[in-house]
């Protein structure tokens, strides 16, 4: 079972970090321009990942099963409320002095590369529970993230009195801001899938809806490897911070997660090999790229987030099959 686990976790891997390896050749080898980074951010941003999401959503997420849905988002919920105070607390410890700093280590506790890998990657090892592993982290998640982005990534001195006024006071302007691509592609899927509308669209829909969310693990390894190209590596490696919140993030936490998750269906007499999975897939991702590319956006100096991404993304390929594999024969 192990062996099982552990080789279809790596082999699924192995393939997109060569994609990661090959978006960085091309960057470096300014096959890639400047703009390129842009490109392939909206690609993913505003076609390939609402794709995903209509494709699934409307296949899947049915009426018949909102209970099992139900579950999963509550699951997800009650798996926020101890991640988003673990990763305030883990920022707040590691980094002292630096403000900025401190959230840009906060968010990379708390928000692992789950869209970007995590997605490809349930698809690869466990496609029966892809629908499960969007709903525990689109839904829920991006809906947090609209709190944690301006909070942690966009630096004060930068907002305009309208930002200010957003994220503390308006709630008309935060639930604005959930018409972005992502929750317009949710909803899409959504509407489709309760009405049954999803299952009586015409082919060729159907088959450019399949084949753009297709696109999307490619683009976004690609996208991840031009973005780690953007900085000179020996530059980015010298922070033993880095390492120290690169074990944090692919081990401890969702070692420490999994331990409870376990304990809980223990006490419970609860069996269910989804959520263990979904959990670690979730928890065990390397750190994620928004914490290079919006503070960039606003001239921050980016390099010790860059050097997380890149560190956790090379340990990550040991890591996570390991820890998956381990932690599902519990």
């Amino acid at each position: 079972m192990f062996e099982i686990i552990f080789n279809s976790t790596l082999s699924q891997l192995i393939v997109m970090i060569l994609f990661i390896v090959a978006g960085f050749i091309l960057k470096k080898t300014n096959v890639l321009k400047d703009g390129a980074l842009g490109v392939l951010s909206k690609l993913v941003t505003y076609l390939f990942l609402p794709a995903v999401l209509v494709n699934s959503f409307m296949t899947q997420f049915t009426v018949d099963n909102l209970s099992l849905y139900g579950e999963v988002l509550l699951f997800s919920l009650v798996v926020s409320m101890v991640t988003i105070p673990l990763g305030l607390l883990l920022g707040k410890l590691l980094v002292k002095n630096d403000d900025f700093l401190k959230k840009i280590y906060q968010y990379g506790f708390i928000y692992s590369n789950f869209t970007y890998i995590g997605i490809p990657l349930i698809q690869a090892i466990a496609p029966e529970f892809e629908m499960h592993y969007l709903i525990f982290t689109i839904i829920p998640q991006f809906c947090f993230a609209l709190w944690a982005l301006p909070e942690l990534l966009i630096p004060k001195a930068e907002e305009t009195e309208e930002e200010k006024k957003t994220f503390s006071q308006s709630v008309v302007i935060y639930l604005k801001r959930l018409l972005t691509p992502i929750f317009i592609g949710l909803f899409i899927g959504i509407i489709l899938g309760l009405t049954g509308l999803g299952q009586i669209l015409p082919q060729f829909l159907t088959t450019t809806i399949k084949q753009a969310s297709g696109c999307m693990s490619v683009t976004a390894m690609l996208l991840t490897g031009v973005v780690i190209a953007s900085y000179n590596i020996k530059d980015i490696l010298v922070d033993y911070k880095i390492y120290i919140a690169s074990v944090l993030r692919l081990i401890a936490i969702p070692v420490v997660l999994g331990f409870l998750l376990k304990l809980i269906m223990i006490i419970t007499g609860l069996e269910s090999d989804y959520m263990m999975l979904i959990l670690l897939v979730y928890t065990a991702m390397p750190l994620g790229l928004n914490t290079v590319i919006i503070p960039s956006a606003y001239g921050k100096e980016t390099s010790s987030a860059a050097g997380m991404a890149l560190v956790s993304h090379i340990i990550g390929i040991i890591s996570m099959p390991l820890v998956i594999a381990l932690m599902m024969l519990l």
